[in-house]
């Protein structure tokens, strides 16, 4: 194979570097990296770049990375490259960072090949992966339960953080290369760590490649165009997912939301690409969008139980299931009690449920006077809760206890009970108001509503999300989960009463979902 037909064919297809513009070469040394340094100088003219070649000293091996370096050095100026070269020390960086050292040694590499690029004032740069590179690497993905995206294994021309990398050797087996080498006298050397079996892709290369190769001696090829098509269809399908996800979602300042059960109505597929772009986007970072991560949250969407939760995603993002309602927030996991805002809702009880972002659910439903609360749905499963499931508040009531007969529930401060024919409809569910004033239920006159959240000691944060209820004469009925007013009360004449429920955002770990 002609290697400059095939970098040629890279740089016309892919233009990851224009006239006039700078492309920084990566050169280790090793035979690879020589032979792409020399084809690309070979073919500068033609495309009208500049070349600059870009060498790091690891630490490692440091007699031999001093003779590695040497030799690019010279065999740049004698191309009549620039040469670039910065020494780190990799092996304190990996202790430092807690990486393995070939991962501290790539994140070192890329950083200065970044810091090159951007001195000279291109953002252009060439890698020296190989056909046989790539089957590795799609092996490994392959071993470790990739996605489509895995699979595609790397791509000929990208761009990340900014700058392109290209990678024109992509379609040339390990062989053609070294023919080429010998073929033009380039001086190249063999970095011994690539003999160890303490990394998997050395594993890989020296142990498994070998015999997948007696069965198959065209496997890197087979495996080069399973990424090519992998990439592709990776590719068209993001493109479908983000306009699902354009579609659907509603956008805020560090936050995505999504409707549940339209969520629910996309293939699975597509469910998990949506996941997956509403975390790169927020994220900013590919890796962080795992498959564990993903399918853990789908999981979550699709059971829909509990019916509210919380799960810290790291990197400062949170995802927030509220019934149907969907939400990923960035910067928002530090304070999970950060107050809702301002909201004022209309609600029909016939309509069954109110969801309030931030705040929590209120639930209603009807029963007659001697049926009371057995007509309620799903009665003896529905209003189990755990001890935490509270507003955080110092006390409170629904203004009423229990009265021989009465069902249990009553006596719990999360529910009120009203006489239905005596109030005016729809409610109104919103966030208190200055000058709100609630006639409590029991005693004369009214109170303030800021008084009683005071004397409740509700904390400051809290005040503004409790829902106030009033009908639609404006009459405050119920600071909910904690003040019932003498509106509307059960007595000998009613015949029909309306329940509300009201199920805070639950808050403590016990809410939580680690995906």
């Amino acid at each position: 194979m002609d290697l400059a037909s095939e970098v040629r064919r890279t740089l016309r297809d892919g233009h990851p570097v224009g006239p006039g513009e700078t492309l920084v070469c990566a050169v280790s040394g090793g035979p690879d990296s020589m032979a792409l340094l020399h084809v690309l100088a070979r073919l500068s003219g033609e495309f009208g770049y500049s070349l600059v070649a870009a060498h790091v000293h690891h630490g490692f091996r440091m007699a031999e990375s001093d003779a590695e370096a040497e030799t690019v050095e010279k065999f740049s100026a004698g191309l009549g490259v620039p040469f670039r070269m910065i020494r780190v020390d990799a092996p304190g960086y990996a202790r430092e960072a807690g990486m393995n050292a070939q991962a501290a040694a790539r994140e070192l590499r890329y950083r200065f090949l970044r810091e090159t690029a951007a001195s000279c004032g291109g953002k252009a740069i060439a890698l020296a992966h190989h056909l046989d590179d790539q089957a590795e690497t799609v092996l490994m993905n392959l071993m470790t339960g990739a996605s489509l995206t895995g699979l595609a294994g790397m791509a000929p021309v990208s761009a990340a953080d900014g700058f392109v990398y290209v990678r024109p050797l992509l379609r040339v087996r390990k062989q053609a290369i070294l023919d080429y080498a010998a073929e033009w006298n380039i001086p190249w050397h063999t970095d011994g760590s690539n003999g160890s079996r303490a990394y998997l892709r050395n594993r890989i290369r020296l142990d498994v490649m070998p015999l997948l190769l007696k069965e198959q001696p065209r496997f890197p090829e087979a495996l080069g165009r399973l990424a090519e098509i992998a990439r592709e269809e990776d590719r068209f399908l993001d493109g479908l997912a983000q306009n699902r996800l354009d579609a659907l979602a509603g956008t805020g300042e560090g936050r995505i939301s999504l409707d549940r059960t339209a969520f629910l109505a996309e293939p699975t597929a597509l469910q998990r690409r949506l996941i997956k772009l509403i975390l790169n986007y927020l994220a900013g970072d590919p890796r962080f969008s795992d498959y564990r991560t993903i399918e853990s949250i789908r999981t979550a969407i699709e059971h829909g139980s509990p019916p509210s939760l919380s799960m810290d995603l790291g990197c400062g993002i949170r995802f927030v299931r509220r019934y149907d309602r969907l939400a990923w927030e960035r910067g928002a996991a530090d304070d999970p009690r950060t107050p809702a805002g301002p909201y004022d809702y209309r609600f029909d009880p016939a309509d069954g449920e109110l969801a309030i972002p931030g705040v929590g659910v209120l639930r209603a439903w009807f029963s007659d006077k001697d049926n009371r609360a057995a007509d309620r749905p799903d009665a003896a499963n529905r209003f189990r809760f755990a001890p935490d499931a509270r507003f955080p508040a110092g006390g409170g009531d629904c203004g009423e206890a229990p009265q021989p007969g009465s069902p249990a529930d009553l006596a719990d401060p999360l529910n009120a009970a009203f006489d239905a024919d005596a109030l005016a409809l729809p409610l109104t569910v919103r966030s208190r108001r200055e000058g709100d004033r609630l006639q409590p239920f029991g005693l004369t006159g009214s109170k303030k509503v800021k008084d009683i959240l005071i004397g409740l000691k509700i904390d400051p944060e809290w005040r503004d999300r409790v829902p106030v209820v009033a009908d639609a004469n404006g009459e405050l009925l119920w600071l909910a989960g904690l003040r019932r007013s003498r509106h509307a009360p059960l007595v000998g004449e009613t015949k029909r009463i309306l329940w509300l429920r009201f199920e805070p955002e639950r808050l403590s770990h016990a809410d939580r979902m680690d995906g």
